[in-house]
């Protein structure tokens, strides 16, 4: 620097404006596995099945009675099935159907039961508000709720088909699916061959469209009108096997899909009967001016939000009545409830009941509930205690990601979310299954399918060439700028010290920039208050 003189001054906007050149490239090319992929490298279909209230032992019990089960059979021997596969508590539809596509217990993802209310919102949610953002976010209010499967692949670039999936009509994170066909319903029974065509088409037509999501109704409606153990379940499961026959059959005669199909089939509970002599009857052992349940209850499931000051009253009432009746009343903070995650969050009641196995709780025996129960519309549910094998649902996986004819020990709901992210490539968003895929989960995975494997690799590989090139091409344009940076500030200074006199004539002349002339040290001007740069 030389002392007296002003500083070149810097163009700050020109500056400006090539830095945020730089950046943008930065960006850009960061963003480049997730801005679109080589459809070389693209990962293989994945197609997850979930038939609801489909118990673990439905298979083997039509079977044994003479129905056709050929499709599940060679989902069985050519792929994996689990022995024991754990839902959630509770074992309801909603919950364990977002704990699916999340990956996150219940308690964590706040979808607590097919309906319940929000003391902060003030609000119920249900069926009928299952279209509404702040029924599937925990209550948030902001993007750091809940990610589904389908928002995960999108995030990647990649297309998502969901049909007929609880919580797929809701915009989450700011995103619907790619590909739907409107709102859940539970009476969508069997639509299945049309769901099938439309999804194999949408992966035949769209290269980006890997991931589909198909939710059907039954066997969970025949279950809970003719209860578990009627042939009409075994017919429901034939019926099923039919759908789940075409759906093969199907990928197969295409060309593009044949041999490059992952499935997984689970559900999201199972069923067992229901005995009308164990009926709990709410009035007869507190008064409903003490609590609310209103919005929240279920035949076997209830949360009860006492009135104020009113808690302990509530909960000795019912621990008295539990001694001798066929339920169970928990605090909220209770060991069990901690086990079972589901105690951390602000949905969950003070009061919590749940029913003993088949039985159920109502209001009264003139209540709309206990008609349904006594006209013999209702003889099977669930919503029990996730350990009895009366609630487990079944799993299966089939296609070129798994080895054949091998059985899991044991499977969770929360662990078929970071295997869709495995299968797929993708990096997971935040969930309950552990730091790494389980082992037993990991152990079914082919290592030998190249294929499958360059498609699980991909994002990873795509990440990190990408990360690398843009690091040198930043590199480059930083220093490239650098350098024209010195230059001009050089050429500023040589031409700012000859107007000072500060050069001699023979360096001038002679075109040189630092030879025997120049600077001399001892003349030095005086700093002038003026100076901008003082």
């Amino acid at each position: 620097c030389i002392i007296g003189t002003k500083m070149p001054a810097i163009q700050w906007q020109a500056v400006i404006r090539q830095w945020s050149v730089v950046a943008a490239l930065f960006i850009v090319l960061c963003d480049g596995p997730t801005m679109g992929h080589n459809i070389e490298h693209m990962p293989n279909w994945l197609l997850l099945i979930s038939m609801d209230g489909f118990r673990h032992d439905y298979i083997h019990l039509a079977a044994k009675s003479g129905y056709n089960v050929s499709a599940f059979r060679r989902l069985q021997q050519e792929g994996i099935s689990g022995r024991t596969v754990i839902d959630d508590f509770v074992s309801k539809t909603f919950p364990n159907h977002y704990t699916i596509a999340t990956g996150l217990h219940e308690e964590r993802h706040g979808v607590l039961s097919n309906k319940f209310y929000d003391p902060e919102l003030q609000r119920g949610f249900d069926a009928s508000t299952s279209t509404e953002t702040a029924m599937w976010n925990n209550g948030s209010r902001d993007a750091s709720g809940p990610e589904p499967i389908w928002v995960t692949a999108q995030r990647h670039k990649l297309h998502s088909a969901v049909l007929n999936w609880p919580s797929s009509a809701a915009k989450i994170k700011s995103a619907y699916p790619t590909y739907s066909l409107g709102l859940y319903s539970h009476q969508n029974a069997m639509q299945a061959d049309y769901y099938i065509e439309r999804i194999a088409n949408w992966f035949e037509t769209d290269e980006h469209c890997r991931l589909s999501l198909l939710y059907l109704p039954e066997p969970d409606s025949t279950g809970h009108k003719f209860g578990p153990d009627s042939p009409k379940i075994l017919e429901m499961v034939q019926t099923l096997n039919d759908h789940l026959s075409r759906l093969l059959d199907r990928f197969e005669s295409s060309k593009k899909l044949k041999g490059k199909v992952n499935i997984i089939l689970t559900s999201d509970h199972g069923m067992t009967k229901l005995d009308k002599s164990k009926v709990i009857f709410m009035d007869t052992i507190v008064n409903r001016s003490l609590y609310n349940a209103e919005l929240s209850h279920d035949y076997t499931a209830w949360h009860v939000w006492p009135a104020a000051g009113k808690e302990q009253i509530v909960f000795d009432k019912l621990k008295a009545a539990s001694a001798n009746q066929p339920f169970t009343v928990l605090r909220k903070g209770d060991p069990w409830l901690i086990r079972s995650h589901y105690n951390y969050n602000r949905r969950i009641a003070p009061i919590f009941l749940v029913a003993k196995l088949h039985s159920a709780i109502v209001y009264n025996n003139t209540c709309d509930e206990y008609k349904v129960l006594t006209s013999g519309e209702r003889l099977g549910d669930h919503g029990y205690n996730n350990s009895d094998p009366d609630m487990h649902p079944i799993f299966a996986a089939w296609g070129p990601a798994f080895l054949a004819n091998r059985t899991v020990s044991q499977v969770r709901l929360v662990d078929i979310y970071p295997l869709c992210c495995e299968l797929l490539g993708l990096h997971a968003s935040e969930h309950d299954a552990g730091p790494k895929l389980a082992e037993p989960i990991r152990a079914i995975l082919r290592d030998d399918d190249d294929d499958d494997q360059a498609g699980k690799s991909f994002y990873l590989s795509s990440t990190l060439v990408t990360t690398f090139v843009s690091f040198l091409l930043v590199a480059c344009l930083t220093s490239v700028f650098a350098l024209g940076a010195m230059r001009a500030y050089r050429t500023s200074l040589y031409r700012r010290n000859r107007r000072f006199g500060l050069l001699d004539d023979t360096t001038n002349s002679s075109g040189g920039r630092g030879g025997g002339g120049g600077f001399n040290h001892h003349d030095r001007l005086p700093l002038s208050l003026d100076d901008e740069d003082f």
